[in-house]
């Protein structure tokens, strides 16, 4: 994350700028792009709803370690009629960015380059429900979070038709596999099912 300028700095004591976030969450349905002010702002070719206190960014931790990071995004404010189709909306292999920025509170405008301080993945949301206001808590992972799963795709021919239905590249890897004869002979050999 970039340091602030002094100009920067004096702007947020004198008041005359707030520091804001924008969240751009991916759901099943859609992007939805929000920030923690109030209206509908421009930005990045986006519009951006204003959530205010309804949307919370828990703090963003950055250390010189390759690790990977989460963050929780809170949502409030939802119609009770709307909870369960905002929870079934949220799928793990959907995306999360979120940018920290500056708002000019007498023009209302966002100044430029806010800075893209989180991009990753979310989690499987919870629902705290006091009665009066629920609240749907999704925690994201950073991507570094994909480095330690493991890859469910194989090297197969069933595998490779998933996304190349007629490409036969793979059909003899079984036939490979049985194969005991050395590389680069003059003449093929037989194994079962098929001739080298």
């Amino acid at each position: 994350m970039r340091s602030l300028s002094s100009d920067m700095l004096a702007a947020i004591a004198a008041g005359t700028l707030a520091p804001i976030y924008l969240v751009a969450l991916e759901f099943d349905s859609g992007t939805k792009y929000m920030w923690t002010g109030i209206n509908t702002v421009v930005w990045n070719g986006h519009d951006w709803e204003g959530q205010g206190d309804f949307l919370g960014v828990s703090s963003i931790t950055q250390t010189g370690d390759l690790q990977a990071e989460s963050i929780t995004i809170s949502l409030s404010g939802i119609d009770s009629g709307n909870v369960s189709s905002a929870m079934t909306d949220v799928s793990t292999q959907n995306t999360v960015d979120v940018w920290l920025g500056f708002l000019n509170l007498s023009t209302g405008a966002i100044i430029a380059d806010p800075d893209h301080c989180f991009s990753g993945h979310l989690d499987v949301p919870t629902l705290q429900d006091d009665g009066e206001q629920p609240i749907i808590s999704i925690t994201a992972e950073n991507d570094l979070i994909m480095l330690s799963k493991s890859s469910e795709r194989r090297y197969t021919n069933d595998d490779q038709q998933i996304d190349y239905p007629t490409d036969t590249g793979f059909q003899y890897v079984p036939w490979v596999q049985l194969w005991n004869g050395a590389w680069g002979g003059s003449g093929g050999r037989t194994v079962a099912g098929g001739f080298f």
